[in-house]
């Protein structure tokens, strides 16, 4: 009589290839994207401000100057990017 339950065979041990190859799938993407969106965003972002800042009566415009928002701006946007290109140079991604 011939043996109805096969169970599959289970290898001890860790894949780091596959596992690298699973995390690169999800990386390789966002990394470009941030690449590509950060200092785009951050330009926006900053004109945007500018403009807004422009748009205020004089005694708004001397109570709320725009170097502290941009400062924080391109602060975040500094640290976006150096992760981003943390993770090229580590080779997490791409």
């Amino acid at each position: 009589m011939k043996n109805l339950l096969q169970v599959p065979v289970v290898l001890a041990g860790f894949n780091l290839g596959e596992a690298q190859n699973f995390i690169k799938s999800y990386t390789d993407p966002l990394t470009t994207f941030l690449l590509w969106f950060l200092p785009i965003g951050g330009a926006i972002v900053s004109v945007v401000v500018i403009i807004t800042w422009f748009g205020k009566d004089e005694d708004e415009r001397e109570q709320r100057k725009p170097g502290k928002t941009l400062k924080k701006i391109w602060f975040w946007l500094a640290i976006g990017m150096g992760i981003t290109t943390i993770f090229k140079i580590l080779g997490i991604s791409g």
